[in-house]
């Protein structure tokens, strides 16, 4: 009992440099573009605009991510007419933004070349339209991407594609179905 008493203390201060020696980062913090296909009507829409996120990574496989994005554009509409737009309707063009909150689990997997990941997101999608306000629902994002590193603290995010089906806002039934893209720099912390 007296030399378990001895080796376990001495066993725990060797292995103390060991659990600081992580190969993979801690903290994971994306910034850059982003290229939205937003299903509000049937034709859908185009839209521009950046994306960023912040993740924790709690093993070498597993973390939580919170994604954010913003995208820009114009839509025509219809202001005097019915639906289907008659042919000859004069139409006008009114500005339109798409906001993402999202937040949930992404799994990883770490190699020398690239960083492959998956994330399965859930939040918000906020619609804003000029002649129609402010529309807010329920959202989810499933999709991945692969990070390639450039430096100890500095990746490429080659690419994330993410579909968004979001719940369709003030009480209309059914799911819009989006499609994001993404690319950017990806900075990282705490990796030894």
């Amino acid at each position: 009992m007296r030399r378990v008493g001895f080796i376990l203390p001495l066993f725990l201060i060797f292995a103390l440099p060991l659990w600081g020696q992580d190969s993979y980062p801690k903290g994971e913090v994306f910034g850059g573009y982003t290229f939205s296909h937003y299903a509000v009507d049937p034709t859908g829409h185009n839209l521009n605009g950046w994306g960023a996120s912040v993740s924790g990574n709690v093993t070498r496989y597993f973390g939580v991510t919170a994604d954010f994005s913003g995208v820009y554009g114009s839509e025509p509409y219809a202001p005097v007419c019915t639906l289907p737009v008659p042919p000859g309707c004069p139409l006008q063009t009114q500005n339109l933004s798409a906001y993402h909150f999202l937040a949930g689990p992404r799994f990883t997997l770490r190699t020398h070349g690239a960083t492959p990941f998956a994330h399965a997101l859930f939040g918000v999608a906020n619609l804003r339209e000029e002649k129609w306000g402010t529309r807010s629902g329920f959202a989810m994002g499933f999709g991945g991407g692969v990070d390639v590193p450039l430096g100890k603290h500095l990746a490429y995010r080659l690419f994330q594609a993410d579909y968004i089906p979001a719940k369709r806002p003030n009480g209309v039934s059914g799911w819009n179905h989006d499609f994001r893209l993404e690319t950017g720099i990806v900075l990282t912390f705490g990796k030894k």
